[in-house]
């Protein structure tokens, strides 16, 4: 029996460390997909058994959406000015490429997280420091 409810657990920890990576799919809500990631991780912070495996998806993909949220702001805003000259339309295919390419990489990262493989962040968890339990 307790191994049923050790498989349930670690079930329930994996599709919340899915749901952290796979969040990034609610991109229209702007910053608001930050805050599934940070439920997620301050959730597993305040149980006293919560998991360090779920706790370290849930930084990761929180602050990869923090980083992937400033840099769309960043090319909006040079579409903005570069629209103020009728140049904005450079800036479009930008956009386009950096959404596909951010939405991409979480996904990949939720179904390897899914599948049980390894899975970090580039960039973002060596320049914060993320340690993987």
């Amino acid at each position: 029996m307790d191994n049923g409810l050790r498989s349930d657990k670690e079930k329930q920890e994996k599709i919340l460390a899915v749901a952290a990576h796979a969040s990034v799919l609610l991109y229209f809500l702007h910053f608001f997909t930050l805050l599934v990631p940070l439920g997620i991780w301050i959730y597993e912070m305040q149980k006293p058994d919560g998991s360090r495996q779920t706790q370290y998806h849930a930084k990761q993909a929180f602050f990869f959406q923090l980083a992937y949220q400033l840099i769309i702001l960043i090319l909006s805003f040079i579409f903005g000015v570069l629209s103020l000259i009728r140049l904005g339309i450079l800036v479009t295919p930008l956009l386009i490429i950096a959404r596909l390419i951010f939405i991409q990489y979480a996904i990949r990262g939720a179904y390897k997280v899914w599948t049980g493989q390894p899975f970090r962040y580039a960039y973002i968890t060596d320049i914060l420091d993320i340690k993987e339990p």
